[in-house]
């Protein structure tokens, strides 16, 4: 079945862009068996009694990104009538590739839900009781990892980054979960040496992806000169 989908999220995702506008776009609404084969194998979350997954058909597709969570998914009527029938979720990439499917939450099995709440917040009707299911989280690849890192040193540093030079970003497995990687670049004069922990977590918006980082920025004239060059030349220190 054909969908609409509409949302703020990311138009590209490397390096990152916002679009100026709503966007939308058409997607198609595949099967259970699908979605269940292509879907929950790289995401333990999913369950086609509450989601649905899409997937373009034609072309380089349309995908859905960072951002375009909680947009709508909009399907029509025989008589051309809109309806929602979904609410944009999650993806099942980290770099938004349209040849992934992704999730949309079912509006058929939240909408009693979303009124009960409405009536509890306007009305003064008795609130929902509220379940927390239990999630497993999805492990973190090397690539995902090394993605990561890049996305989230390019999103910090900016140019200082993205057109440094001789870039060098080396990750090792911590845990399912968890990378710990080695990241080094050059940028005119200063080089930037350090580690980034790359990490799946499940805080209480839902699951995300997040990083830390401990990196140093050193004059290269003085990083070659010396043989302890973190006492030796005062670098620049940058956490997070």
């Amino acid at each position: 079945m054909p969908i609409t989908v509409a949302g703020w999220g990311l138009t590209d995702y490397s390096p990152p862009r916002l679009p100026a506008v709503l966007r939308q776009a058409q997607s198609v609404i595949q099967s259970a068996a699908y979605c269940q084969r292509k879907v929950g194998r790289v995401l333990p979350v999913y369950e086609s009694g509450s989601q649905l997954c899409v997937k373009s058909e034609t072309g380089p597709g349309a995908s859905l990104c960072n951002g375009d969570s909680g947009g709508p998914g909009i399907a029509r009527r025989p008589d051309g009538t809109p309806v929602q029938i979904g609410v944009i979720s999650l993806k099942a990439s980290v770099d938004c590739d349209p040849r992934t499917p992704q999730v949309l939450a079912r509006v058929d099995r939240v909408s009693s839900w979303v009124a009960a709440w409405t009536a509890a917040i306007e009305f003064g009707a008795p609130a929902p009781s509220v379940v927390v299911p239990k999630v497993e989280l999805p492990g973190v690849t090397r690539r995902e990892a090394e993605l990561l890192a890049s996305l989230g040193l390019e999103a910090d540093f900016g140019r200082r980054f993205s057109r440094g030079r001789y870039r060098q970003i080396a990750c090792r497995r911590v845990n399912r979960e968890k990378f710990k990687c080695r990241v080094q670049w050059l940028r005119g004069i200063d080089l930037y040496r350090g580690g980034i922990t790359v990490y799946a977590a499940l805080p209480r918006e839902g699951f995300v992806y997040n990083y830390r980082y401990t990196i140093r920025r050193f004059k290269v004239k003085c990083w070659v000169t010396y043989l302890h060059p973190i006492q030796a030349c005062h670098p620049r220190l940058f956490k997070r």
